[in-house]
């Protein structure tokens, strides 16, 4: 017997459930892709605009830079001690051999007359050793020409007996005598003579010797007395005398510096460069830094690769040493223009804080007729202080938003009124 299905009485309600949801979210739908192109209404008259121009277009990067004397040499106190009288004032010229300032330390003094007693008292004893030399060489001298002379008496008495011995008017025994007192006094002259020779190269060499050992001592007492020189610290240089803060009874240690002297006619300019441009950065390429109204022109002279903090140093000197920015001072901050491109034409926009939030991979083209801007994308190349170069996506003439995007950046397009 066939049975009777009834319907489910709730087909219907799940239907319409269904039929709802589906609406929700079709008007979700709708709303967000109309969100997404036009949401957003500007003041055109209060954004930043810029127009895309072809004209000479050339790479330029800006860096920060100071200026730096280009010879700077730092004074030392050699010996330590507490200043006694200071001379000289921070930023004042100096000469070279000008005392900066002096100072006091009782242990180089005490020092200083203990062994100046000690090296004066060797001086002392080797300059008597020389005259003691001197003296036995004059005896030796007296004593030669003492037997000199009785050489001479005994020859003329031997000359004598030996006539008068032939003739028998004297003695053997006389004879004798007179003959024996002649040779030794021969003997005696000889001997001497090659004494004295033996004695003066003796006494050269050993004077010799005494001379040198005076001559270092005295260097000695020159070095020592030239560490109390030290206690008046004086300038290895003229320049500008800078980082000299001190006052009157305050210590130095040795060896500290206490200031530096600065070349003040001349000066280069430090900058850090972001690690991007290594490879673009050359020695001898030309830059320049604006002071006042003034343009001065600068090269590349040094390249320090070394990266610390994603950047790389570079000194650049200025062209003309005799023509300088005004009141130029150590550490004076600069804005540095670094040539890194030949001029070129190309398509370029103005600078501005739209590439900031796009990252130059988009901008906003305005179109004043239709009364919005569309977001387009780009390719911007190389940059300068004014303009971007336009690589693609953009036409001479055309205009775009480069006021900051980030209110708007994620619609394709906006109003403008």
């Amino acid at each position: 017997m066939d049975r009777k299905i009834e319907r489910k009485r709730f087909d219907r309600k799940k239907i319409g459930i269904i039929l709802t949801i589906l609406f929700v979210v079709t008007v979700l739908v709708i709303l967000l892709v109309r969100s997404n192109r036009i949401t957003t209404t500007i003041d055109i008259s209060k954004a930043k605009t810029g127009e895309v121009r072809y004209g000479d277009f050339q790479e330029i990067v800006l860096v920060n830079g100071s200026a730096e004397p280009i010879s700077t040499v730092l004074v030392d106190a050699r010996e330590g001690g507490v200043i006694q009288r200071i001379e000289k004032e921070e930023g004042e010229l100096v000469k070279a051999g000008d005392v900066l300032l002096v100072l006091s330390n009782e242990a180089v003094m005490l020092d200083f007359m203990q062994r100046e007693t000690q090296i004066v008292e060797q001086i002392n004893n080797l300059r008597n050793t020389r005259i003691a030399l001197y003296q036995n060489q004059r005896r030796t001298e007296d004593q030669l020409i003492d037997f000199q002379n009785q050489l001479q008496l005994a020859t003329r008495r031997f000359k004598v007996d030996s006539g008068l011995y032939l003739t028998q008017a004297i003695s053997q025994q006389q004879y004798f005598e007179s003959k024996t007192n002649y040779g030794y006094l021969q003997q005696k002259v000889k001997t001497e003579k090659i004494r004295i020779d033996e004695d003066l190269t003796y006494q050269k060499l050993q004077i010799g010797r005494i001379d040198a050992s005076i001559s270092m001592m005295e260097r000695n007492l020159a070095i020592i007395k030239k560490k109390l020189e030290n206690l008046a610290i004086v300038a290895p240089k003229s320049g500008q005398l800078n980082s000299f803060n001190h006052e009157i009874g305050s210590a130095l240690t040795r060896n500290e510096t206490i200031g530096r002297i600065d070349d003040p006619d001349g000066f280069l300019i430090q900058a850090n460069v972001d690690q991007h441009y290594l490879p673009r950065i050359n020695q001898g390429q030309s830059a320049f830094v604006k002071s006042g109204n003034r343009e001065y022109p600068m090269v590349v002279n040094k390249i320090f690769p070394t990266i610390n903090q994603g950047q790389f140093r570079i000194d650049l000197h200025f062209e003309q040493l005799d023509s300088l920015p005004n009141n130029l001072r150590r550490g004076q901050n600069f804005q540095v223009f670094i040539e890194t491109s030949a001029q070129k034409m190309a398509n370029m926009v103005p600078r501005g804080s739209f590439y900031q939030s796009s990252g130059g991979q988009y901008v906003y083209v305005v179109d004043r007729a239709s009364g919005t801007a569309a977001k387009r994308q780009v390719q911007l190349g190389a940059q300068n202080p004014d303009y971007y170069e336009v690589l693609s996506g953009l036409d001479e003439g055309e205009e775009i938003l480069i006021s900051s995007y980030d209110a708007y950046k994620d619609n394709e397009t906006i109003y403008i009124n």
